[in-house]
């Protein structure tokens, strides 16, 4: 760690704890991890509410049809570009499928 470092505060702590489902008690025990079922179960409701992983999802998406098809249009036109691509997406469906 550098000498100038600043560690977690306090207040992000608590809710990356209440995300995970840390359980938060006062005294000798304060806290107490819950069982892995539990911790997997919250991370799982997350992401599920969040729509965590849909970028890198699409992103991926994006990069196979670039490197397929290329990165620039060959059209001039707005019209005709909109179709070359139209063109690119049915072919690259129907390859997937």
């Amino acid at each position: 760690m550098r000498i100038n470092s600043v560690g977690i505060s306090p207040h992000r702590k608590l809710r990356v704890e209440e995300q995970l489902g840390v359980i938060r008690r006062r005294g000798r025990n304060r806290n107490i991890i819950p069982p892995e079922e539990m911790r997997i179960k919250n991370q799982e409701k997350w992401k599920s509410e969040s729509g965590y992983h849909m970028r890198s999802i699409v992103e991926g998406v994006f990069s196979v049809f670039k490197n397929t098809f290329g990165e620039y249009t060959f059209s001039k036109t707005k019209e005709m570009k909109e179709k070359e691509l139209m063109l690119k997406t049915l072919v690259y469906n129907t390859y997937i499928v």
